[in-house]
Formats: structure tokens, sequence, C-alpha cells
């Protein structure tokens, strides 16, 4: 047709539309979609159209392609320290991977409501800490001044589905309050003999003496998966997320770490909560 909305591609015009008519449109591609993806990936993928999680499309030139929104926290301690998701554990290995905390936005959510659900419902802070730039009247879920919010948008192939992926990632920055602590199962080391440190662990030397927080993840598709946080300074944090040696200590602070077993299984949890304990 000749409808044309400047600045804005089909994928855009998607995410602005019903979550049934989303839902339609993003079956209809998967229809395209490598006929190598594995049926779990694909059963995971249909689970987040059906729930909003996930837009999935068909572009003009015949590729599909993924749309995720996500908002993310940016938590500091009372010593300036990021609290930060290090990656993923599970019997089968570890999955490196640090970022800050966040949750995808659904369907219908303002930044406000994920940041809400995100902090109520799956960190558990919600009285715990001290918003930038947030209201934090309940009747206004959480409104944000437009300067508290900052926004990236990038594209590349997601590890888990291994589709084409661009996230709209909205980041908000908050502090813990003076005293509170993050309440959740502690992480234990194996023993030094275990592994051999990688050579440039003197450049962060009690990194991996750092307290680490495991919690279960709900999801049927990741059962047996614990997710690891820890308080890293903004240097570590940048370290670890933008180096090649960062990749490579945090591979080797995930190897190096024993679940205990007082961390009750996922499959015991809630499996529709998918919570993070703090």
């Amino acid at each position: 047709s000749d409808l044309v909305v400047p600045h804005t591609g089909y994928c855009e015009l998607v995410c602005a539309m019903s979550r049934d008519v989303q839902a339609q449109i993003g079956l209809q591609a998967l229809r395209h979609a490598d006929p190598w993806m594995s049926m779990s990936k694909r059963a995971r993928l249909e689970e987040e159209i059906a729930a909003g999680r996930s837009v999935v499309v068909v572009t003009g030139e015949g590729s599909v392609r993924r749309a995720v929104s996500i908002v993310a926290l940016r938590l500091f301690n009372s010593v300036g320290s990021l609290l930060a998701r290090i990656g993923k554990i599970s019997d089968a290995g570890c999955e490196p991977d640090c970022e800050l905390p966040g949750t995808k936005q659904e369907t219908g959510e303002t930044v406000g409501d994920s940041l809400e659900r995100l902090v109520a419902s799956k960190l558990k802070l919600a009285n715990r800490i001290e918003w930038n730039d947030i209201r934090k009247s309940r009747s206004e879920s959480a409104n944000l001044n437009a300067h508290s919010i900052e926004a990236e948008v990038t594209e590349m192939k997601s590890r888990a589905l291994g589709i084409c992926t661009r996230y709209l990632r909205k980041t908000c920055s908050a502090t813990l309050k003076e005293g509170e602590a993050i309440d959740a199962p502690s992480v234990s080391y194996r023993s030094a003999g275990d592994s051999v440190a990688p050579r440039f662990t003197f450049k962060f030397p009690d990194l991996l003496q750092r307290s680490v927080w495991a919690v279960p993840r709900a999801h049927d598709f990741d059962q047996g998966t614990w997710e690891c946080y820890a308080w890293l300074s903004p240097e570590e944090f940048d370290f670890l997320t933008q180096s090649s040696d960062g990749a490579a200590m945090l591979t080797h602070w995930l190897s190096s770490l024993v679940l205990p077993s007082t961390i009750a299984t996922p499959a015991a949890s809630d499996a529709q909560s998918d919570v993070i304990r703090f």
C-alpha cells in the first residue's frame, strides 16, 4: 500500500499492534524460520510470542527477525558497586554473560510497569531501593523522568534462540538503601587446585573470592539452571563485558563455582513466577 509512517519500519509497526495481532504475525513468520531450528528453540520462541515478550516478523528481504524490548536496572550499593548478573550455571556447565538485571517488556506495558514488575516480583527489592528521578507512587506506576532513562538499540543473533534479534534496551538507575543486603543462597568456590587461574587475574585479584548469589530459573526450558549475581565495581563490569580477557576470566569465574545443596531446584518453585529471591 501507499501507507508510510516516517522513521518507522515494519517491525516497529508490529510492535505497536495488539498482542493477538502480534501473535498471528509472529506464528506466521515462524514458518519462514530456519528449518534446522531445534524443536526446543522453536517451542521457546512460540511461547515468547504467545506471552507477548517477543515480536517476530518477516522483513521485506524475506528474513525472519525478532524484536525484544528490555527494561534493565542499574542498581548501585552504598560503595558505588553495581549489581550484575554474571551468567548462568547448571549441571551441563556454565554460560557466562555479564549484564545488568533486566526483564522483557510485555505487550501493553509502559517502562514504569515493566520496572515495577522487575523490582517487585523478580528482584524482590520493592522497598529496599531508592530510585533516581523516579516517582515512587504506585498510582503513577513508577513514572519516569525522561532524563532518567537511557535507551539503546542493538541488533545481533540471539545466542539462546539463534535468530537475528533487535534489542531495544531501556536502563533505569537506583541505589540500594543503606543497611539493606541481598538475601539469597550464596555460592561456594571449588578448591584452588581444581583449575588454573588465567594469567590476568592480577588485574582484579579479589574477584574470584567475591560473594556470589545463585537464583533458580523457573522457566520450563531452563530447569536445572541458576542465575548468578555479584556486586562489581564499574571498572570490573566494563572489563568483564568489553574485553576478550574479561570474557575468559568470566568463564573461569563461573566454572569455579559450586552450587550449595540448600538451593531449591526450579521444579520445586512456581513455574509461572520466574522469581529471583534477593
